[in-house]
């Protein structure tokens, strides 16, 4: 049996913001301060974790070479400095996305392993803050992505079923967590390409938010069919 959508939860950093590339330039800078070149490869395991877990990863990998709250404080200082004077990016198509949903009475809500205080800034920052009935953040729940707990906190605020909403999702770790929530999820890549085993856990691949908002317009039906698991 078909389900209504009623709701859309949005992941924020890489899918509504264009921030991942920046973010990556200022981890780059503090890592050049402890003398380390960071790759990408190695950036990309960052995408959709908390600080705390960018963290574990860093020690892991780097133990004794770079003090993270040191290298945090770097970033975060590259990163203020670049949204005061460029302001914050969004992601193509996010405004008409926002806008079909509006105009189909879907509601709109962020999901993000950004902190409470970090999301309202970037999103106040990007002129959409208004656009979103409420920020489920990591600071906000026990665990970080890719454990459910952000979406699960969504699901409970919205007083809905998980098979109501749809997750939008660029990162493994986004639609790890989505998965877990019983939430279903369409994968938009950004900095990392979308891989074929987690394709089959994801109702569709978008190449960007306009193809999103056809998705869920029933333009491309064939490709997204939003039934009870």
């Amino acid at each position: 049996m078909t389900k209504k959508l009623r709701a859309v939860i949005f992941d924020m950093d890489g899918l509504i913001l264009d921030t991942e590339r920046i973010s990556r330039e200022g981890w780059r800078f503090a890592f050049r301060q402890f003398g380390i070149q960071l790759t990408d490869e190695f950036y990309q395991q960052f995408l959709g974790l908390t600080a705390h877990d960018v963290r574990r990863l860093i020690a892991e990998r780097f133990e004794g070479q770079v003090d993270f709250d040191q290298a945090f404080r770097l970033r975060q200082d590259y990163l203020s400095r670049y949204y005061e004077e460029t302001g914050v990016p969004l992601k193509t198509g996010i405004v008409e996305l926002l806008d079909y949903l509006q105009v189909n009475g879907i509601q709109c809500v962020v999901a993000t392993s950004s902190t409470g205080e970090v999301a309202t800034y970037r999103l106040n920052r990007a002129g959409i803050a208004d656009r979103f009935m409420f920020i489920s953040s990591s600071d906000q729940v026990r665990s970080g992505k890719p454990a459910p707990d952000v979406y699960l906190a969504s699901v409970q605020k919205l007083g809905l079923c998980a098979d109501e909403c749809m997750a939008l999702e660029d990162s493994e770790a986004g639609i790890r967590a989505a998965n877990a929530a019983g939430v279903p999820v369409i994968w938009v890549p950004d900095l990392t390409p979308a891989s074929e085993p987690l394709c089959d856990q994801v109702y569709a691949v978008a190449t960007d938010l306009v193809e999103v908002r056809d998705l869920l317009a029933g333009n491309l039906e064939e490709r997204l069919q939003i039934v009870n698991p």
